[in-house]
């Protein structure tokens, strides 16, 4: 861990690496309020690898939501099967 990284997250108010990995989804859904945003962007600032991350989650996310296709968003229930046949395989 970098010595920025290390003063980021002990900083009053700061976020480790595993906290704003928990806040992608809803960074990029802007759910956050604006004190959680602002932490979230300081700790992505000062992080290369979380920063690298985003990024790659950004893209990742995009590629699924062209691959739906606009409207498509609403896929229904998962069948139960196949919920089943996941957690085995766990």
């Amino acid at each position: 861990m970098t010595r920025m990284k290390v003063i980021a997250a002990h900083f009053p108010g700061g976020m480790s690496c595993r906290d704003a990995e928990d806040f992608i989804d809803r960074y990029l859904d802007g759910e956050l309020s604006v004190a959680q945003k602002l932490k979230f962007k300081i700790h992505i600032a000062t992080c290369v690898e979380c920063h690298a991350y985003l990024r790659a989650y950004e893209a990742s996310r995009a590629i699924a939501k062209s691959i739906m296709g606009e409207g498509d968003e609403d896929v229904g229930p998962m069948p139960d099967d196949l919920v089943q046949a996941i957690l085995a395989a766990r």
